[in-house]
C-alpha cells in the first residue's frame, strides 16, 4: 500500500499499526478496522505526484503524505463533532456501490503490472483505462514475478472455496472452517515469503553477493519507528494541495463509511456516522507523530 502511494514501504507499517491501535476506543463497527487501504493509498500517490511535478523536490513524499493525513484529519473529526454525519447518509446506495466497483476495478487494473513483472513499465497512476491499454501491451514483458502472483492467487481463492463448501455442508466443524477460511492470508504471505527468501539466498550464493535478484522484491525496510516524531508543515503546502482536499476526505470518508454499513446489513447492527467519522479524524492526527499517510 505504502508503495502505491509512492512511499517507502515502512510508512505502510506506520500507518497500518496506529489505526488498529485506536479504532477500538471510537468503534461502532465490530467488523472492520482503520488501517492503509488501496483505493486512498493510490489517491495519496496522486497527490504526492502533483505536488512534486509542480514543485519539484521542494517536499518530499511522506512530509506531503503526513501533511495530507493532518488535514484530512482534522476536516473529519471536525465534521464528526459538528454531527455532520448526516451528510454520508444523503449519499445513494448506487453510489456507493458505484464508487465501491469502481475502486475494485481501478485497484486491479493497478495491480496487474506488478502481478506480472513489468511495473516499471506502466505507469499506474494514469486513467483506468490507459492502465489496461498500457497493460496489455506489455504482456510479452512478463517476468519470472508472475509465476508467484499467479499461484498465490489460485491458493488463495481455491483455499477460500474449499473451505466456503464445508461450512455450508460440515455444519459441525463449521466454525473451525471458518478460521481455517480467514488463515488463508497468513498462510500465503508465510509461505511465498519464506519461498522467495529460498530463492533469492540461493541465486546469490551461485551468481555472487552482489547479482540482481531474479524477481522483485521489497528489499531492506528499517527496523523500529525511525520516523516518528513531530511532523514539519512547510510554508505553502497547504495551498499546493487545496485543490486536492475535497476528493481525499470524500474517498477517506466514502470508503469507511460504506464497507462498514455493508458489515452492519449483513451482521443486522448500525454505525454511527458522526462516531466513525470522529475514529477516522483522531486516527489521522495521533497517525502524524508516526508520519503515517492518510487511513
Amino acid at each position: 500500500y505504502a508503495q502505491l502511494a509512492g512511499l517507502p514501504a515502512e510508512y505502510g507499517l506506520y500507518s497500518a499499526f496506529v489505526g488498529v491501535f485506536i479504532y477500538c476506543f471510537f468503534a461502532t463497527s465490530k467488523d472492520v478496522s482503520i488501517g492503509p487501504v488501496a483505493v486512498m493509498s493510490m489517491q495519496v500517490g496522486k497527490v504526492v505526484a502533483r505536488i512534486q511535478d509542480h514543485n519539484g523536490d521542494k517536499y518530499s513524499a511522506p512530509v506531503i503524505a503526513t501533511v495530507l493525513a493532518f488535514i484530512c484529519g482534522v476536516i473529519s473529526l471536525g465534521l464528526g463533532l459538528l454531527r455532520l454525519g448526516f451528510l454520508l447518509e444523503l449519499i445513494s446506495m448506487p453510489a456507493v456501490l458505484a464508487f465501491m466497483s469502481g475502486s475494485a476495478f481501478s485497484i486491479i487494473v493497478g495491480q496487474v503490472p506488478a502481478l506480472m513483472g513489468y511495473n516499471k513499465l506502466v505507469n499506474t497512476r494514469d486513467a483506468s483505462y490507459k492502465v489496461v491499454i498500457n497493460s496489455l501491451k506489455h504482456l510479452p514483458d512478463t517476468k519470472v514475478d508472475a509465476a508467484f502472483g499467479l499461484i498465490c492467487l489460485f491458493i488463495l481463492y481455491f483455499w477460500k472455496y474449499i473451505c466456503g463448501y464445508l461450512i455450508d455442508h460440515d455444519k459441525r466443524r463449521s466454525r473451525f472452517w471458518f478460521y481455517a477460511q480467514n488463515l488463508r492470508h497468513c498462510f500465503v504471505i508465510v509461505f511465498a515469503t519464506l519461498i522467495s527468501w529460498g530463492a533469492v539466498y540461493s541465486y546469490r550464493k551461485t551468481h555472487g553477493s552482489s547479482a540482481k535478484n531474479p524477481f522483485s522484491i521489497i528489499g531492506k525496510v528499517p527496523a523500529g519507528l525511525k520516523h516518528t516524531g513531530l511532523m514539519t508543515l512547510p510554508d505553502g503546502i497547504i495551498n499546493d494541495m487545496a485543490s486536492e482536499l475535497p476528493v481525499s476526505v470524500i474517498i477517506l470518508l466514502l470508503e469507511h463509511i460504506s464497507i462498514s454499513k455493508s458489515f452492519g446489513r449483513v451482521n443486522d447492527y448500525k454505525i454511527v456516522p458522526d462516531q466513525e467519522m470522529i475514529a477516522i479524524g483522531v486516527t489521522n492526527l495521533i497517525g502524524t507523530f508516526f508520519n503515517a499517510y492518510p487511513a
